[in-house]
């Protein structure tokens, strides 16, 4: 039999979906998707209704009637309660009068351009998710950060933006459009949204508008709507009524684009992340037709149009530039290599700005592009170590990356060494830096200093075996591979030399050395405890009550990351190790980092939380930084606490919060109490 669907409002009678069902006998069942548009609805219970209607006959009996909730209107801040950030990978910049606003990551820098060869960067601050879009409308800068929603960002004082408020969005923003007093939003497989930002601070859901597929781009023209939908192709919207926009036309040829540019009225270009680059023809919009275009092979991330020169932000493959004064003849025109991985581009007054991955913020002029100045970014944050003053990041790709936080709101690059491979871990002690290469490296390095770190030297692991993990204790050396471990002596640090290896039956998921016994957690073996001056011979085990994942030595006390929360494990004697504190049960906590009195613990992702541990039996939960990106690894000195959030960057607080009383006591702390 054939009928029709329908889903309705119980309380007000509006039909808010229909379908059409055929072919459906007698006895049979089928399930049907309906898209329910909660735009604007109160927050709490809404009684739905599906109805059955067959030649003009609605069957009221045959009705069925559930609950559906609207849990919010998405409004409402999501803070990272960091102090400053350090910027990962480069992946959009966005130029306004002289400064650029470039996407690192889940950092927002803030560049000071009115010295082009010498470009600055200003401020850094943390925010929820990855950047993938910026939008600005006078003062205020919108970015969609994906599964966070949109973040919406006061301006009013580029060198001090303020994160002022989130519009959390049910799919994942990947593009924003600025259409007068309205934001259009492509946000994946829950489609288009619009949204009111007469006051920025108070962003209203008008609408929303379900293609089937996944929207990661959008860009108009007039009234009309362009958005790349990954399964759907192109698709023509009329946005005349920001309220209820309308489906005119598809191209379903033009799938997997990662872009949408306005060539002219009736042309524009979708290009694809599978190497194309197409034009279509929207003369007539409810029927767009693919006319032409080209194929570069490579992987493009966004393109921009200046000038009849398409610039293509083509990942590993760098810039490239087309010629298409005339559209259906487009001619390369040149390349530009890139140093990281091409990602986003902006132009604007006579300059070109990209944002090139590992390699920072690179500035050219046009039409010639001509290089003018860099602003280096992290690339990645896999671990580090405090120093003093100095931060020592493990950049991956980028080497060792040596930040000076004399000013704790904006951390400043101070010193690289980069020709290295792939760091994958950071120690340092007193001038020595100690580096884990995943290319089979120790890499030793005087970083007396910080400004002008120099290799002194390194020790090549024997069949190339990658690094993951290094500790540092005096003139020893603890260098961790998959399941091996290798103790060296660097007593002459030209020339290290080997005093002991130990290859463990599992995964080696972290390790560290202080002192003369080294820790090695073992995931559900719990820990080894091995000697760390001469001989790397095992001294003890101890099975942790939930699996080993992360290991912190300060002397003879281990912190242990068990999954489950953590345990302080005395191994003063390693044969015979006790426990001293157990904490958790309530959170997970797959990595951790201590200094001074406080500890800080936290699952993969997620949050982490930080505790005052004065009294390790009975530890005080002070706070927690909620809505990160990613939680690699954790870093802490004293009343600082770095969280590593690999290309995401650095998230960069401090433990101790307030104190109004004046009593030596965090206000929050006390609160706890």
């Amino acid at each position: 039999e054939s009928f029709a669907l329908l889903l309705v409002d119980a309380a007000s009678g509006e039909i808010l979906g229909t379908a059409e069902i055929a072919g459906l006998g007698a006895g049979e069942a089928t399930q049907v998707m309906l898209d329910w548009n909660t735009a604007g609805l109160e927050p709490g219970a809404h009684d739905l209704s599906a109805l059955i209607v067959q030649d003009g006959v609605t069957n009221l009996l045959g009705s069925l009637t559930a609950s559906g909730v609207v849990a919010g209107s998405g409004v409402g801040i999501k803070p990272v309660d960091g102090s400053a950030a350090i910027g990962g990978h480069a992946v959009q910049t966005l130029l306004f009068d002289t400064w650029a606003v470039v996407g690192e990551g889940s950092t927002l820098s803030i560049i000071d351009l009115k010295q082009p060869d010498q470009p600055v960067r200003v401020a850094a601050i943390p925010l929820p998710g990855r950047i993938e879009a910026l939008a600005l409308r006078d003062a205020w800068l919108f970015t969609a950060n994906g599964d966070y929603g949109v973040q919406v960002i006061d301006l009013s004082d580029p060198a001090n933006p303020v994160h002022r408020q989130t519009l959390d969005t049910p799919g994942h923003a990947s593009d924003l459009l600025v259409s007068g007093l309205n934001l259009w939003i492509a946000d994946g497989v829950a489609g288009l949204r619009c949204a009111d930002m007469t006051d920025p601070r108070q962003p209203v859901v008008l609408s929303q508008f379900f293609t089937g597929g996944s929207v990661s781009a959008i860009a108009a023209n007039g009234n009309f709507l362009y958005l790349a939908d990954a399964f759907e192709g192109l698709i023509v919207v009329n946005g005349s009524n920001p309220a209820s926009p309308i489906r005119l036309g598809t191209a379903p040829a033009a799938g997997f684009g990662c872009d949408v540019i306005i060539q002219s009225s009736s042309q524009l270009w979708v290009p694809t992340r599978e190497g194309r680059c197409l034009l279509v023809d929207v003369t007539d919009p409810t029927s767009p037709v693919i006319t032409g275009g080209f194929v570069t092979g490579a992987n493009h991330a966004q393109v921009l149009l200046e000038n009849d020169r398409l610039y293509l932000a083509a990942s590993s493959s760098g810039l490239l530039v087309y010629d298409v004064t005339d559209p259906l003849n487009a001619t390369p025109a040149l390349t530009i290599a890139t140093e990281g991985s091409a990602l986003g581009v902006d132009a604007r007054n006579g300059r070109l700005a990209l944002a090139d991955g590992t390699a920072g913020l690179r500035l050219f002029d046009l039409p010639a592009l001509t290089p003018r100045g860099q602003v280096e970014t992290a690339g990645r944050a896999v671990r580090a170590d405090f120093s003093g003053d100095f931060l020592f990041l493990a950049a991956g790709e980028n080497g060792l990356r040596i930040y000076s936080l004399t000013n704790p709101a904006l951390p400043v690059l101070s010193g690289t060494v980069q020709a290295i491979g792939n760091t994958r871990d950071v120690a340092v002690e007193g001038s020595l830096a100690v580096l884990a290469d995943i290319n089979g490296m120790a890499h030793l390095v005087n970083v007396e200093n910080p400004a002008a770190p120099v290799s002194t030297g390194g020790w090549s692991v024997p069949g190339g075996e990658p690094l993951y993990r290094v500790g540092l204790y005096s003139n020893r050396v603890l260098a961790v591979g998959f399941d091996t471990a290798w103790l060296l002596d660097i007593s002459s640090p030209a020339n290290p030399s080997l005093l002991g290896t130990v290859e463990l039956p599992t995964r080696i998921l972290d390790a560290d050395l202080d002192g003369p016994v080294a820790v090695l957690a073992l995931g559900p073996e719990g820990v080894v405890m091995l000697d760390g001056l001469s001989t790397l011979a095992q001294l003890g085990t101890y099975r942790t009550p939930a699996p080993a994942e992360a290991v912190m030595l300060e002397g003879s006390l281990a912190w242990i990351a068990t999954g489950e929360g953590w345990i302080a494990l005395d191994v003063t004697d390693p044969a015979n190790a006790q426990i001293e504190a157990t904490h958790g049960g309530h959170r997970l906590a797959t990595q951790l980092a201590a200094g001074g009195r406080y500890l800080a613990a936290g699952p993969q992702g997620g949050e982490v939380v930080m505790h005052d541990r004065t009294d390790i039996v009975m530890p005080v939960d002070i706070s927690v930084i909620s809505n990160l990106t990613a939680l690699f690894r954790l870093a802490a000195d004293g009343d600082r606490l770095a969280i590593l959030q690999e290309d995401a960057g650095v998230v960069l607080t401090m433990f101790s919060g307030p104190d109004s009383d004046g009593d030596g006591l965090d206000d929050l702390w006390e609160q706890a109490l």
